[in-house]
């Protein structure tokens, strides 16, 4: 998907009948980006092609929920195959950011004569260094970015408004605006923060060494974060009352999003040397997880209460044959 101005009509680009002119006709509309009034409107040969402000949710030439920020920033979803690599050289993208847990394709991206950048962001916010080390891709950096996540609805919307913030093309409701048309979840509420609240670091401070490919945290630490998740919504399921009132729900949906994710990205980025059976528990844990969101968002804390206790065995399980 491509930010443009509202006057764009989808009919611009069914008006071009070649694929080169589809392209011509998609560069030329990319080219006309408002920062202050846009709307959505899917890049040529998308199956979808409307304007109403939405984005429309399929992959586009390998380039899920593509969307123009600024006059140099895109962000979308990881990039797939190579036609998604020769997409972007296509669009003159020189640096593409990956704010994902999981290691880039940075042998496909040198190909195509693309740099990769490699800034990890949680679910649970931005971090400091993250946001240091975004400020100087972008002071740094010569020609348009690429930021993405996993699918380029949270993660790398929120990196891409801060960029926005760091090189002065979004003041804060505009980089709020940009996560909103993305898709971003309010359950995030940790990047809605910091998105917010962002400061660009002054001239004087150090800003980190920016690397291709980040490194992993140890399994060990993986599971301290998500055992802290797991105390948090055990918790909240030993003491929420089918009476509880809407914040009350909210907040504890957000520790059960937050672990859910937690879990489903170990079960990604899971280095060698783990068995199937523990990819399998990881990812059955995660269902579990995910049933205790569903269900506190509902509004029903007895499916959540049933859903943390299958948790809770798959946890008891997994230790006793992994880690006692």
């Amino acid at each position: 998907m491509i930010l443009c101005d509202k006057r764009t009509t989808a009919g611009h680009i069914a008006a071009t009948a070649t694929a080169a002119g589809q392209f011509r006709q998609f560069w030329r509309i990319l080219s006309v980006t408002s920062l202050s009034t846009f709307a959505v409107l899917p890049l040529a040969g998308s199956t979808e092609q409307r304007v109403d402000g939405s984005v429309c949710r399929n992959a586009t030439s390998g380039l899920e929920n593509l969307i123009r920020v600024s006059g140099r920033i895109l962000c979308g979803g990881e990039p797939s195959g190579e036609s998604a690599f020769a997409t972007l050289k296509k669009l003159k993208v020189n640096t593409i950011i990956s704010v994902d847990g999981a290691t880039p394709q940075i042998n496909i991206a040198k190909k195509v004569g693309i740099r990769y950048v490699h800034i990890p962001v949680g679910y649970d916010g931005v971090s400091t260094e993250a946001g240091q080390a975004l400020t100087r891709v972008v002071h740094e950096t010569v020609g348009r970015i690429y930021i993405h996540c996993h699918h380029g609805h949270h993660r790398g919307p929120a990196a891409a408004a801060i960029a926005c913030r760091i090189e002065g093309t979004a003041d804060t409701d505009r980089a709020l605006q940009i996560m909103k048309t993305a898709g971003t979840s309010r359950d995030y509420a940790g990047l809605w923060r910091d998105v917010e609240m962002f400061v660009v670091p002054d001239d004087d401070v150090q800003l980190p060494r920016l690397v291709e490919v980040a490194a992993s945290a140890s399994m060990a630490s993986v599971m301290a974060r998500i055992s802290r998740r797991f105390d948090n919504i055990k918790a909240c399921c030993e003491t929420i009352l089918p009476s509880a009132n809407d914040r009350s729900l909210n907040m504890s949906a957000q520790d059960a999003l937050l672990l859910h994710e937690a879990l489903r990205e170990a079960a990604r980025d899971l280095p060698h040397g783990y068995d199937q059976k523990f990819r399998k528990w990881l990812v059955s844990s995660d269902d579990a997880a995910k049933g205790i969101y569903d269900s506190l968002r509902s509004g029903s804390a007895d499916s959540a209460r049933r859903h943390f206790k299958t948790l809770q065995q798959l946890c008891t399980r997994c230790h006793k044959a992994y880690r006692n």
